[in-house]
């Protein structure tokens, strides 16, 4: 798509210098337009366009006569500005109505403007344009040709297909937005605001706070209540690992003693699968021990809490037996 000329908004009925009424016209006004027709037409048939738009222009500028205006739209569609010419059909229309109620000489421009017309609806649709967000200073392009402010939140004719929609401010990114023109009337949201909404901050950088005291950790607690929890169990799981460590001992001495060279007398299968299980008991409490006693700790050197004696603690394992020392 072309997209909508800079020239569009200007094309629109309260806009045309339109010259003096047909049937208030001079002759001299008369022969001034018929004289810039004349030579616009030729212009016209050789193919050249652009002087041809500016004769049929100059011409509808000395008289308003349906004749200039229908041949202004119809050199804007061999130009392929059909933005443009639907525009200038629409008020050609409403011209060569009003000129063939005082004259039907005109009533051929009238069947001419609308059948034309009507050929061109189909290429092109009308679109509302919301713009959110705009900044004093936003500029609009359809396709990079600008759209007038005053145009915006009104239907402005688009060619049908695919059209790109670009925002333009001080101080913002390029605003870009792709558009699919389908026939009839439609509204396009261009949300600016949320395209140039400033970004969140940054999360705060909490990894080195050691503000204890002021800091709430889960379930509302502080790590100095959290640090005596993870102690606790700690404890629990050294003195599960002494406990269930000395019934293992227990199981394998008496073992030992009944079954001389690993030959045992009687069955003591079932025993033996005590003992296992004893051993792997004590085996996750000294795991659960050790970390949670290196867990409370770390915790309570984090509280930093002044005028306490920093914690210590010693764990030692030996045959059958654990000792816990610290200071809390």
């Amino acid at each position: 798509m072309l997209g909508l000329m800079a020239g569009c908004a200007a094309w629109v009925p309260a806009s045309l210098a339109a010259g003096a009424p047909v049937d208030q016209a001079t002759d001299a006004q008369k022969k001034e337009a018929q004289t810039l027709f004349l030579d616009a037409k030729k212009s016209f048939d050789e193919k050249q366009l652009e002087k041809a738009l500016t004769g049929f222009r100059a011409s509808y500028d000395a008289v308003a006569s349906p004749n200039s205006l229908l041949m202004v739209a119809r050199t804007l569609v061999a130009l392929d500005r059909i933005e443009e010419a639907y525009t200038v059909y629409e008020e050609a229309t409403r011209v060569a109505q009003e000129a063939a109620a005082k004259d039907k000489k005109y009533e051929p421009a009238v069947e001419a403007a609308k059948k034309e017309f009507e050929d061109l609806r189909p290429r092109v649709a009308l679109v509302t344009l919301e713009v959110v967000g705009a900044t004093p200073d936003t500029e609009l392009f359809v396709n990079d040709q600008p759209v007038a402010r005053d145009q915006w939140g009104k239907e402005i004719p688009m060619r049908v297909g695919a059209a790109s929609v670009t925002a333009k401010a001080t101080g913002k990114p390029d605003f870009q937005q792709d558009l699919t023109v389908s026939g009839g009337a439609s509204t396009q949201r261009i949300d600016l605001q949320t395209f140039w909404a400033p970004a969140p901050p940054p999360p705060a950088d909490t990894s080195n706070d050691t503000t204890a005291e002021g800091s709430v950790d889960l379930l509302g607690l502080d790590k100095r209540t959290w640090a005596y929890i993870a102690g606790g169990v700690g404890a629990a799981g050294i003195v599960t690992f002494g406990v269930f460590g000395a019934m293992n001992r227990s199981k394998f001495n008496s073992l030992e003693d009944d079954c001389p060279n690993s030959v045992c007398l009687t069955d003591r299968s079932d025993d033996i699968d005590a003992g296992k299980r004893y051993q792997t008991i004590a085996n996750v409490g000294l795991v659960v021990g050790v970390v949670g006693l290196g867990t409370g700790t770390v915790l309570y050197l984090l509280s930093d809490d002044k005028g306490r004696e920093q914690p210590t603690t010693q764990v030692g394992v030996g045959p059958g037996s654990v000792t816990v020392q610290g200071t809390f």
